[in-house]
Parts: structure tokens; sequence; C-alpha cells
């Protein structure tokens, strides 16, 4: 599922991937300008510039608690998320690609230059 792009001797892994939705997942009814985007949308339903970040990162710590070590950094472009930062297992990676993706809003996912390295502390940053 996911391209490593670097290994080194110690385990560590960087991965780049790209994730299209399908439009069918798009939120395409729009009456007017009245609605806000679903990429707007914040924790609360309020209009939030980067609501769908916020709404993500929501996403993940609800996901990880603290069972899970990562370091993940969520950015939002328009509807597109971008996630950086280091993860412990390439699992954890594609359960949160999953995540992401499932989110209302979301029409492309990046991973860019995730490094999988174990025993990296958990921190979900915006």
């Amino acid at each position: 599922m996911l391209q490593t792009l670097h290994s080194s001797g110690a385990g560590e892994k960087l991965i780049t991937a790209v994730y299209y939705a399908s439009p069918a997942s798009y939120y395409n009814d729009f009456p007017g300008l009245s609605a806000i985007p679903p990429e707007r949308v914040g924790l609360q339903g309020e209009y939030d510039y980067y609501g769908l970040a916020h709404r993500i990162q929501a996403r993940f710590q609800d996901y990880m608690g603290r069972k899970e070590d990562a370091s993940i950094v969520v950015k939002q472009r328009g509807s597109a998320i971008i996630l950086t930062g280091c993860v412990s297992k390439t699992e954890l990676l594609n359960d949160l690609v999953a995540l992401a993706m499932a989110t209302e809003g979301v029409t492309q996912l990046e991973v860019c230059h995730v490094i999988v390295q174990p025993n990296q502390g958990m921190d979900i940053v915006a």
C-alpha cells in the first residue's frame, strides 16, 4: 500500500505516497453559498478554515490514545491533507491513512516523507 523510499540499517524507513478519494465520496450537494464546504467544517460544525485538519487530528487521537507511538503532523491544503512525521509501524500509518481518507471532505491525502521508526513518542501536531 505504501512505497518505501529509503531504508536504513536500523529498521528505519522513509515513506511517501499519494491517495485520492473516489468521486462518489465527495460531498457535492451545496445549496448555493449558504453551506459550509466540508473541508471548512470544524469540530462542532462551525466554520473553521483548517477544520478538516482539526477533525482528522481528533480522529487520530481518538484512535491511538496513548497505546501507539507516532509523531504525526497534519496539514491541510484545501480539501487535500498532508501527513508528515514519524510512526513506529507501517501498519499504524496504513490505519491513519484509512481514517483520514474516510473523513468527509478529504479528496486527496499525501504522505510526505513519513519515517517508520520504532519507539517514537506520540505527538499529533497541526
